[in-house]
């Protein structure tokens, strides 16, 4: 498992290669160019294993790289959902509709999922 913590005190060029890992870099705040793209704050880019990253981080950028090992089955994303299963992630929507998750702390709104198909 990775967690690199980086705050750019000048710019920096960082180089990256994700061997054996999963890993996304995430932008908290700042400005990152990647080649010809240009990151913006809270935006993430994910990379399979075998790839490689190479960013420009801009002074007083602050932003994390995060990963580990690839989950040995594929999972699903759908809304604020993920699991191994789309039949689980329907039974989860179901009880979050239904009230049956715990309130989030210092919310009181509640948001609906979606009730379409899950992909």
């Amino acid at each position: 498992m990775i967690f690199l913590n980086i705050h750019a005190e000048e710019d920096s060029l960082f180089h990256y290669e994700a061997v054996d890992f999963e890993v996304a870099f995430y932008l908290i705040e700042g400005e990152v160019d990647l080649g010809e793209n240009k990151f913006s704050n809270h935006e993430m880019v994910v990379l399979a294993p075998g790839s490689s990253i190479k960013a420009q981080i801009k002074k007083g950028s602050h932003c994390v790289l995060v990963g580990g090992k690839s989950f040995p089955r594929p999972k699903f994303i759908w809304w604020n959902f993920v699991s191994s299963s789309k039949e689980k992630m329907s039974v989860a929507r179901d009880k979050w509709n239904a009230g049956d998750f715990p309130q989030v702390p210092g919310e009181s709104e509640k948001i609906l999922a979606p009730l379409d198909k899950i992909l």
